[in-house]
């Protein structure tokens, strides 16, 4: 090995410009320069000029002129630094500077790298984020927007290459603002001047962008996601319900996205599943997809949407594709061309035919009757939709009447009241002469109601029995019939009240009596627990009395006996005494029997005791408390 060279002395020509090193612009990579020294074969000393040594004189003032610039790059690099560092003077808010500049931009960043993945977007290298101007309606107070690009994603078009998103601010110490990036909301067309970041880095250019085509996309070129999730479930549930159906399938049948095709190569989703070939009994051969709607949400991530799972159900008809509409899975998966499909068959139903069914099939077309309820104290039963039709589905579960016969079909919901009694309803369908009874209807909670009848018969009506009492509904209009309890279709049972009451009696020596609480509510009922069925034409008014209390005098007068005496006047000066107190009125309720339609009247309140004094016995009243009462009919 050789010896180590010693030291190179201050000013020996060796030490000229060993390395210089320059940075290029971002966009490549680090640039190195390399001078070789003299060779070190040398004496130490002179060193002779050469035709690559520049003179000692010239090496002297290149040595002097290269410190003195390395000086001043220092110089400069420190002011530079101290300029830009975390408050960059260039971009405030209020007039106050934004601290964290450089935070919030790297926050934005994060962020749109997320939306540009999600998007299937391709922005140049070059792309990053800046803080764009405040918009036009917020000139008054400007505050800086970040903006990300250029890129164009499935919203931008062609013609807006900026993915825009809000800022919050907030005051920090002394007085500088702080800044947290919020969440993007806009792709805008901005003027690159415009646009500033804290180390001055200016935008990329957005020429030659193309608009992201990447998988499926809404009207407004969001790309749709959860796509492959999406078709796995829906081909799993389409398959079980064409088997359900009785539809005939084969073994290209799934389901596809709909979408048309633009020109810059996006597929825009006509928001439907197309899921086939599939027939069923009517479908017409040249017809054979069935389409679902395609549930379409915001994204969590700006431009795009979340494609929730389809609901199919059922398979209850069959189309042809729309006009312009292709077929799309992320798989690759194509449509068969040509569809070889045979139609299945089922049998008409027999005569007198009914079930309940627990869902309704959707292609039978409802007529909606105003108020068709039928109430008991068990159940209030409404029917929201009445049709009659010769089948209702399709396949082979599909509900054929029987020939000459058409089938009614009634869809209903129950609702149990709170505290409805523990009996039950039986109910049979009546068409003409024929009773037709409806089984599991007790248990029943809400179902589509079918039963086959003549196709000539004009009367057809549910009637349902409880406690011994009938009521009926036509299953064509969904009218009631004569002697529905009208107790139960008021557009008001119950009203509160709220009323308190203090009734006092004087007896001799001073001695006074109070009765004291206060009336909750009133209420109209058709039937009781204890008391059954109101008479025909009448209904109970229930008055619902709360903390009761009588005050006795102790010891001048003796065997005290208050009652509360209770009276209804009606407007035309009727007076209707209450029901007596028993099992089913006591201090908590004071009943009465009234008229079915009673909309008003004054509740009178009286107090009557009888009492001993001096072994003489008494009777006091007090004048009559007056309450008016109303409950709408």
């Amino acid at each position: 090995m050789g010896k180590p060279e010693p030291p190179i002395a201050p000013g020996d020509p060796r030490g000229w410009l060993d390395d210089i090193t320059s940075t290029d612009s971002d966009d490549g990579p680090p640039r190195r320069l390399i001078v070789a020294a003299p060779a070190g074969g040398a004496a130490a000393g002179p060193v002779a000029a050469t035709g690559t040594d520049p003179p000692p004189a010239l090496r002297s003032r290149w040595r002097n002129t290269a410190v003195a610039a390395a000086l001043l790059a220092a110089i400069g690099t420190v002011v530079v630094f101290l300029v830009i560092r975390d408050r960059p003077v260039e971009l405030k808010v209020d007039g106050k500077p934004i601290r964290n500049a450089s935070t919030v931009l790297a926050q934005a960043e994060a962020a749109f790298r997320s939306v540009v993945e999600s998007d299937g977007a391709r922005p140049p290298k070059a792309a990053r984020c800046y803080f764009a101007p405040a918009p036009a309606d917020q000139a008054s107070q400007p505050r800086p927007r970040a903006a990300c690009g250029p890129v164009l994603l499935g919203v931008s078009g062609t013609d807006r290459p900026w993915v825009v998103g809000r800022v919050s601010y907030s005051s920090g110490i002394g007085g500088e603002m702080i800044g947290r990036f919020d969440e993007f909301d806009a792709v805008e067309d901005l003027d690159e001047g415009t646009l500033r970041r804290p180390d001055d880095k200016r935008p990329a250019k957005g020429t030659g962008l193309k608009p992201s085509a990447a998988g499926i996309r809404d009207e407004e070129g969001r790309r749709l996601l959860r796509a492959v999730e999406v078709l796995a479930v829906a081909d799993r549930a389409f398959a079980a319900a064409a088997r359900d159906a009785g539809a005939s399938t084969g073994a290209q049948t799934r389901c596809h996205f709909g979408h048309t095709p633009t020109g810059a190569g996006q597929r825009v989703s006509d928001a439907k599943l197309w899921c086939g070939p599939v027939l069923l009994i009517d479908s017409d051969p040249d017809e054979p997809w069935s389409s679902y709607a395609l549930p379409i949400s915001a994204g969590d991530l700006f431009g795009t949407a979340e494609i929730g799972d389809v609901a199919i159900t059922a398979v209850t008809a069959t189309t042809s594709l729309a006009p312009g509409v292709e077929l799309y899975r992320p798989d690759g998966a194509a449509a068969p061309k040509e569809v070889t499909l045979a139609v299945p068959d089922a049998a008409p139903r027999q005569p007198g035919f009914l079930a309940v069914l627990d869902t309704t099939p959707p292609s039978v077309t409802f007529s909606t009757p105003p108020d068709a309820r039928l109430v008991t104290p068990a159940r209030t039963t409404t029917f929201d939709g009445l049709a009659r039709t010769p089948k209702i589905g399709s396949g082979r579960e599909a509900l054929v009447a029987a020939p000459g016969e058409d089938l009614v079909v009634a869809r209903f919901s129950r609702r149990r009241p709170e505290g409805a009694p523990p009996k039950s309803e039986s109910a049979v369908v009546v068409a003409g002469a024929t009773r037709l009874p409806v089984p599991g209807w007790s248990s029943s909670d809400a179902g589509t109601l079918v039963v086959s009848v003549p196709r000539a018969e004009q009367s057809v009506a549910l009637e349902v029995l409880f406690d011994g009492r009938a009521q009926t509904i036509s299953l064509l209009t969904g009218t009631r019939g004569a002697g529905s309890p009208a107790a139960f279709y008021r557009s008001a049972t119950r009203v509160g009240i709220g009323q308190p009451l203090d009734v006092a009696v004087t007896l001799p020596e001073d001695q006074v009596v109070r009765a004291t609480g206060s009336i909750t509510d009133a209420r109209v009922d058709g039937w009781r627990r204890d008391d059954g069925w109101a008479p025909p034409g009448q209904a109970f008014l229930v008055v619902g009395i709360e903390d009761w209390s009588v005050t006795r005098p102790c010891c001048k007068v003796s065997k005290v006996d208050p009652a509360a005496e209770w009276r209804l006047v009606l407007p035309d000066e009727t007076v209707i005494d209450r029901v007596p107190p028993g099992s089913s009125s006591s201090t908590k309720a004071v009943l009465f029997v009234v008229p079915e339609a009673f909309a008003e009247g004054r509740l009178e309140l009286s107090l009557r005791v009888r009492y001993e004094h001096r072994g003489n016995p008494g009777e006091a009243r007090s004048q009559p408390v007056a309450f008016a009462l109303r409950i709408p009919a």
